[in-house]
């Protein structure tokens, strides 16, 4: 299972790079919400970064997804990661740009 999962991860970033968003987004859900997959925090966070990435829609990407990293792992250093998303969901409006990280080299 933990190899399956690291696959469907790796398929996943693939998908994002070559901008195959929804490809990416179905495969980042299927971690995402598998409650043992150990990787389940950091897909939702990349999950987030494709979405946003295809709409440049805040509301619907990094601020629906990104809040299930912090009510599921909050001691994670994915929770950690998007902790900022609090104060700046409150401070901004959603048709703020923000900046992403690249994803992690396959």
């Amino acid at each position: 299972e933990d190899l399956l999962a690291e696959l469907t991860f790796g398929r996943a970033i693939a998908a994002m790079a070559q901008k195959r968003y929804d490809d990416a987004h179905a495969l980042f859900r299927e971690i995402a919400e598998n409650p043992t997959a150990d990787r389940a925090p950091e897909a939702y966070y990349w999950w987030g970064v494709s979405k946003y990435r295809q709409t440049k829609d805040l509301q619907a990407s990094l601020l629906e997804l990104w809040p299930n990293i912090l009510e599921k792992w909050p001691k994670s250093p994915w929770a950690r990661k998007v902790a900022f998303m609090r104060r700046f969901a409150k401070d901004t409006s959603t048709t703020s740009k923000v900046e992403v990280t690249r994803p992690p080299s396959s």
